[in-house]
């Protein structure tokens, strides 16, 4: 998740776009603190969640204070799998291709195994896409 927040941040700085980054502890206070967030800040008009979680649970919290306050609404974006596209269209998913990065990591660990200097390390990059 490191990572992924820090490229957001990188991403949001570079666009001179606001942000506020989220952590949570458990599904119950990042539920809360999205909920505190939307709710003093009339200005979000987006949810970017770094995993399948955040995003259902902004989802969530985003559905409830819309009927609640007949909020405008609230784009929503994340890194998911396809079912969560296929059961919101709405939705804008970032997809990781993860079976083609586990088919990436395991050539990568065989590589590894093989070589004699096991001191040298690979990387291998799998481009995301936008479903």
């Amino acid at each position: 998740g490191k990572l992924r927040s820090d490229g957001f941040k990188e991403a949001m700085a570079k666009h001179k776009l606001k942000s506020n980054i989220i952590v949570a502890d458990s599904v119950e206070d990042l539920k809360k603190k999205i909920k505190i967030t939307l709710n003093n800040d009339s200005n979000i008009d987006g949810v970017f969640g770094i995993n399948e979680q955040a995003v259902l649970q902004a989802m969530h919290v985003v559905r409830d204070l819309k009927v609640q306050n007949s909020k405008k609404d609230i784009a929503m974006a994340g890194f998911c799998n396809q079912s969560q596209a296929d059961h919101n269209p709405s939705l804008i998913v970032v997809n990781q291709n993860a079976e083609k990065i586990g088919i990436e990591a395991a050539k990568l660990i065989l590589k590894r195994i093989k070589k004699i200097d096991k001191k040298t390390f690979f990387t291998k990059i799998v481009a995301a896409c936008i479903l």
